[in-house]
């Protein structure tokens, strides 16, 4: 073995291992070549050894039995890969800018930095890893990992789970970062992301932003375990109905007419599902107005990604004019889900008078917000959603959901048995106040009935519920024949 305290090469090679001690430094200054059966290692005591790569340096060859044990330093300020690893691990990192220096520890970090002080959004610290990263120069950095890494265990076998995290001097915080969609290929020093998707057992992940080395003692992996969230879009063809824009009117919210206790736990065909039922809100959240005010209440369903028909859970929210799907306690946040079997979802909306809706594909949430634009994206099934018309006979200029379910089921019908229009009828003749049982009587009200949501129940005359109910069926782009008995099935699975 050779011990070295200060070096500088301008083309090298390692034929032998080699010990760079405290205080010591070692520069490759050209191109380095690693034999493939020898270490560099360093001291990696408070006066650490550093094998160092100059400015115009680079390595090849680099592997579990070939890379440096102990601290690597670059001063290469670009895009690079230190070749660091220990104990026959070989665990790169790459950097975006230098100087910068790092060291592997393929040992449990709970020594040094407790695995059980962690942020709130954090648990399941790595036991078997963790990367000392110093630098004052501001970074992406990419972590690396293999079967040894033991992702299965940190994350219950779900990728969508995986998280940097960094000790800021007294616990474990989450470092915004995602997984690579092709891994780092780390066999030479110039990074390149060519490798295969990440998998449980190899793959990489990078910051999502710059950050500086220096801000965090440590970094390793963790499983996220915290909320994450959706910021959803749609619209109501019911409050488009009478619009002359492309915005949702509120004459519910208007009215004083939506509870502030979600509908649907109350309701045929709406089953709550894990944590969600008895959401609330506030009546100065419905007191807001402009294109936030609140149209009225919506029902999430998230379903699992591998079996779409399955919904492991739900959330009642709010939807404003503008079509942004709110949480229901200040009406503007997106909404947030905690404890999660897996973060990648299928994610379906659905209204009491109108058919629900999926997107296709399904989505990873995130603490971020993970957008979903139901009047954009993709749905599933066919003709799901549409355009429709408003009261003036134009049609929409964003696709909403079908109005017109009063029935609480599946479908829509205006003509023949288990017809929608019968409950417009029923709401208008038996309600409180119509002693003479006419069918133009205007029933102020929050009922499914209402189908053009501008907070009467009409059954014949102006602006009656029927009329929409009509024209949807009618013009549906699946109805090519115009039958008024032709059922528009929702398109959920």
């Amino acid at each position: 073995m050779c011990f070295l305290s200060l070096n500088t090469i301008a083309q090298s090679y390692t034929t032998d291992n080699v010990y760079v001690h405290e205080d010591g430094e070692m520069v490759a200054f050209g191109a380095h070549t690693f034999d493939g059966t020898n270490v560099v290692e360093t001291a990696r005591t408070n006066n650490r050894g550093y094998f160092s790569f100059g400015t115009a340096a680079s390595w090849t060859a680099a592997a579990d039995a070939s890379h440096v044990d102990g601290y690597a330093r670059q001063y290469v300020n670009g895009a690079f890969v230190l070749p660091i690893g220990d104990n026959g691990a070989y665990r790169p990192i790459a950097t975006t800018a230098g100087p910068t220096d790092a060291a592997y520890y393929a040992v449990n970090p709970n020594g040094s930095y407790s695995v059980t002080s962690t942020a709130s959004d954090v648990s399941d610290v790595s036991t078997v890893e963790y990367w000392d990263i110093d630098g004052a120069v501001a970074t992406s950095i990419t972590l690396t990992w293999n079967s040894t890494s033991d992702i299965a265990t940190i994350t219950g076998s779900d990728l969508t789970k995986l998280i940097m995290v960094g000790w800021d001097g007294s616990e474990w915080v989450k470092i915004p970062a995602t997984v690579s969609a092709n891994t780092l290929d780390a066999t030479a020093s110039t990074p390149a992301f060519t490798g295969s998707a990440g998998t449980l057992t190899a793959g990489s992940i990078t910051t999502d932003a710059t950050i500086t080395p220096n801000t965090y003692e440590a970094y390793t992996f963790a499983k996220e375990d915290g909320e994450v969230c959706l910021a959803a879009t749609a619209f109501l063809q019911g409050a488009l109905y009478n619009s002359t824009n492309a915005i949702m009117t509120d004459n519910l919210r208007s009215n004083s007419l939506i509870p502030t206790s979600e509908p649907y736990a109350a309701m045929t065909n709406f089953t709550h599902v894990g944590n969600g039922g008895g959401e609330t809100t506030t009546a100065g959240v419905l007191s807001t107005t402009g294109n936030d005010a609140i149209v009225d209440w919506v029902f999430i369903e998230l379903r699992d990604a591998t079996n779409s028909a399955t919904v492991v859970e739900t959330q009642s929210a709010l939807i404003q004019r503008d079509g942004n799907i709110v949480d229901a306690s200040d009406g503007t946040s997106n909404v947030c889900f905690s404890g999660l079997a897996s973060n990648n979802v299928f994610v379906a909306v659905r209204h009491r008078n109108h058919l629900g809706v999926m997107a296709n594909a399904a989505v990873t949430l995130t603490s971020a917000g993970t957008a979903v634009d139901f009047s954009t994206t993709t749905l599933h099934g066919t003709n799901a959603a549409g355009l429709g018309e408003k009261s003036n006979g134009s049609a929409n200029t964003v696709v909403g959901l079908w109005l017109g379910n009063t029935s609480l089921d599946d479908k829509i019908i205006y003509s023949g048995p288990n017809n929608d229009v019968v409950g417009i009828n029923n709401a208008v003749i038996n309600a409180p106040g119509n002693l003479f049982k006419f069918s133009t009587y205007a029933y102020a009200a929050y009922h499914n009935g209402d189908i053009d949501m501008d907070g009467s129940v009409i059954y014949s005359g102006p602006n009656n519920d029927v009329s929409p109910v009509n024209n949807v069926v009618i013009n549906h782009p699946g109805n090519i024949f115009n039958f008024p008995t032709r059922a528009i099935d929702e398109q959920l699975p």
